[in-house]
């Protein structure tokens, strides 16, 4: 079983791995240069998984995404921001934690496509920053209640013959099908104030 082999790794092998994969993720999410290879972090996490490690280092991963995540919602909160550049920041907020969780589950390839597809009730690395994004932005009441209040006006706006931005409501719907909101939180405002428009 690959997940039981004895570790026979240096005593400080893992700790100072796990320092290089998390500066590099953490590189990644302030859009930083990544110091260390992609190979060579590849490498380290696959040497990890291969000796017993990879249920720790997929929590330790974990807990820094949910890190970043979280200290994204303060950007949204309050009522400081116009309505469209709301919509804007929470879009760019969006591609961007997509971009960087692609980037991320790159090196971390070997633990999603091991420890992860035999493991139970964990999710996959996408799915892991699906459930953050979800979770921890457009789950908190206030974010939800002025994505749906934009967007409508948006519509609203297209209806009465107003120029908008419809790459950013596309994109903000696909956002919500994506995070598998759009039917629960969404749907029956959209149908009953707008006249269908896509």
């Amino acid at each position: 079983d690959l997940f039981s082999l004895k570790s026979d790794l240096p005593a400080d092998y893992e700790a100072q791995k796990w320092k290089e994969l998390e500066a590099a993720v953490l590189a990644i999410q302030t859009q930083s240069p990544v110091s260390t290879s992609l190979e060579q972090l590849y490498h380290y996490v696959e040497n990890l998984c291969s000796h017993k490690i990879a249920a720790k280092l997929y929590s330790q991963l974990h807990g820094v995404c949910q890190r970043h995540v979280q200290a994204q919602l303060q950007r949204f909160m309050g009522n400081s921001l116009d309505q469209v550049v709301f919509l804007k920041e929470l879009n760019a907020s969006w591609l961007d934690h997509c971009r960087q969780m692609v980037m991320v589950r790159s090196i971390f390839l070997f633990l999603d496509r091991s420890f992860v597809m035999q493991t139970s009730n964990i999710l996959s690395l996408w799915d892991m920053g699906l459930d953050l994004f979800r979770t921890h932005i457009v789950g908190e009441a206030s974010v939800r209640q002025r994505l749906r209040d934009g967007l409508l006006m948006l519509i609203e706006k297209e209806r009465n013959g107003e120029a908008v931005d419809r790459s950013l409501m596309k994109s903000l719907l696909r956002m919500l099908v994506d995070l598998q909101m759009y039917s629960k939180h969404f749907e029956h405002a959209f149908l009953r104030d707008s006249e269908k428009v896509f």
